[in-house]
């Protein structure tokens, strides 16, 4: 095998990679919406997001575990 031929195999080692996380948070994304969609309508068909949400969400992070019921709960901190 020459060098060509290694650097095209890894080159479509990574592609494939990417495209497999690319995937992974496109469902992630899609999960999201959806469940934002459900606490709207749980909320009256409504939620206002503020206009400097993105200034109000630095260093948040967030979890989504279990219950014991089998719910998610979403888990926020900074």
């Amino acid at each position: 095998m020459n060098t060509r031929s290694a650097i095209n195999i890894r080159q479509s080692a990574s592609i494939s990679q990417l495209q497999e996380e690319v995937m992974f948070l496109k469902g992630q994304n899609e999960a999201v919406f959806k469940m934002l969609s459900y606490l709207t309508e749980q909320a009256g068909g409504s939620i206002t997001i503020p206009q400097n949400f993105t200034e109000l969400v630095i260093g948040s992070n967030f979890t989504f575990e279990r219950n014991e019921e089998g719910d998610y709960v979403m888990i926020s901190y900074r």
